[in-house]
Parts: structure tokens; sequence; C-alpha cells
């Protein structure tokens, strides 16, 4: 992974993000584009350095099961500049003033899923709402589609993410259509919208080619995920239900994306 700083005009900061390429990447031709937002307790580092999506996407290009594809790691909390990721070095690191640090065991949630059993009382959440949209939307997507040999049309463009970034994903996916056409949400936290808001006009996300929510059986947080699935179902959204043996946990995680990357770009 290639660690890429940017300007975010939206948020009057440098910040960074994570950049994949796949084995073979070159300008003579382009690639699709999947966007996975980290955890509670983490930055743009967690899905290389800890969930290795690099080694799942990797293995799966090299059997044929997916195509070719660039990854993005953007740092879901808004506020984490450039600075703070340099000052903390390599390891799990969140702003200190947003929430209570990471539990330490690199295995679970961290962090992300202690603070988000506390619910929306527990913590800030808005650097991770609004204003992470609005930098994903109006800087990151733009920042990359000019950097690198990408598609930059929502047919090849998905967005998934791991407990407060799978709950950002279906935030953000849901009502963005127009920008991917892919969304996944796996063990999504308590920073998911709630019906209706998480989904006011069924007709919009009708429009996208996939839709996954996923969580493990013994995840503390799958009342979440059995929500939003409940609320899609109601509103005849179709989507993947996807409940396995799992907790909140690098299992769940690498699992869910080796089965979601490959229905997506096809």
């Amino acid at each position: 992974m290639t660690e890429v700083p940017y300007d975010s005009k939206t948020l009057g900061t440098r910040r960074q993000i994570g950049v994949y390429l796949p084995p073979g990447y070159g300008a003579c031709r382009r690639y699709p584009t999947l966007y996975l937002i980290h955890g509670l307790g983490w930055n743009n580092r967690e899905w290389m350095q800890i969930r290795r999506a690099d080694i799942v996407i990797d293995n799966l290009i090299a059997d044929g099961k997916v195509l070719p594809m660039v990854m993005i790691f953007p740092n879901g909390d808004s506020t984490m500049t450039l600075a703070d990721i340099e000052a903390n070095g390599s390891g799990p690191r969140m702003n200190p003033g947003n929430a209570q640090h990471p539990s330490g065991d690199p295995a679970g949630g961290g962090a992300g899923a202690n603070a988000a059993r506390g619910g929306r009382q527990g913590m800030n959440m808005e650097p991770w709402l609004t204003p992470f949209e609005n930098d994903l939307i109006r800087d990151i997507i733009p920042f990359v589609d000019s950097h690198y040999s990408v598609y930059n049309d929502r047919d090849h463009r998905a967005l998934a993410g791991l407990s407060m970034g799978g709950g950002q994903a279906l935030n953000i996916g849901i009502v963005h259509p127009e920008t991917f056409a892919y969304v996944g949400g796996f063990s999504a936290a308590p920073d998911t919208k709630r019906p209706p808001e998480l989904v006011p006009d069924p007709e919009v996300p009708r429009k996208l080619k996939l839709l996954w929510v996923a969580c493990g059986g013994k995840d503390g947080l799958l009342r979440v995920s059995q929500g939003v699935h409940a609320c899609l179902k109601e509103k005849g959204v179709p989507h993947v239900w996807n409940v396995d043996g799992n907790a909140h946990d690098t299992a769940e995680w690498q699992n869910n994306l080796y089965h979601f990357s490959q229905r997506i770009f096809r």
C-alpha cells in the first residue's frame, strides 16, 4: 500500500489515503475502484495492516475470480489529518479528541466494538457522518479519478466498510447510487442511520447493482444490521443479507470482502 496525501478543500486540511494497486497495474488500461473504510480505533492502514485486504484481493485476482482493481482506503474520521497520522506512527490510532483509545486487540473491533456498544451517546459521531461524506464525494474521489488510471463512472466504483466504516458505507452508498453501483456494510456500528433516515426514498437504493448487508451471528452489534435488513425488506429494496458464525472480528471482514468483491464490477 502506498500512503498518499491530498488536500481536502471540503475540510480545509491536508489528509491521507491508502492506495492499493493490483499486480501489473499500468496506465495502458483503466481499472475499477473499491473504496474500503476502516473501523473506529484505526485509520486508513487497518484494512491492509490488520485485515490484509491486499492478500484477499491478490489471491482472487490470481485465481481469476475478480477483476484487477484499485483499492482506496480513506480516513473515516474527518478530523484525522496527515499530521495526526505521521505523529501517531503505524499502530492503531484515532483522534483522541473523538473517542477512547483502542483496546489493543487486533483481531476484533477494538474501540470500534467497545464505543459502538455504547451507542450514539458514547462518543461524538459527527466527524464520521456528513463531514466525511462530503470529503469522500467532493475531494477523495475526484483526486483518485485524476491521479490514477481508473474509470470515473458509478458502474466501476464500489464502497464498503467494517464496523463504523460499515455504517458509513451504508449511510453514504444508499443515497448516492449516482456515485457507487455497489455498496457493502460489514458489521455496521450504531453510526448507521436509523429508518426512515437511512432509506428516505426506496427508489434511490433500488438503482444500486448490489447492496450487501452482513454481520456475524456472534456479533454484539448484530441488531444494527438486522435493523437495516428489516428496513430494506419492508421497503422492497433488493439486497444480500449475509449472516455467518463469526463475531466482530477479522474472519468476518475478510470473509465478506472475499464474497463481496466477487459480486462487483460484473
